[in-house]
């Protein structure tokens, strides 16, 4: 069965939201350990900012993946 990208992008992945010690520039960071620690993670000043940057991360590496035919 060939899965889309819509249904990459509607699976349950776990998201972390962290926040970053004002030490190291303070806010937060969002990332999904499914993929690897370091493979969708982004930061903003808050938790909606690094949310919506993590998700669009996420969206161009599922649709760079398919493209390459990285799916199961």
């Amino acid at each position: 069965m060939n899965k889309d990208l819509e249904y990459y992008l509607n699976l349950p992945y776990k998201i972390v939201i962290e926040s970053i010690p004002e030490k190291d520039s303070g806010g937060f960071v969002a990332y999904l350990p499914e993929l690897g620690r370091y493979t969708v993670v982004s930061d903003g000043d808050t938790i909606k900012e690094a949310f919506r940057r993590m998700n669009e991360i996420k969206e161009a590496l599922l649709e760079k993946w398919l493209e390459e035919g990285v799916n199961s």
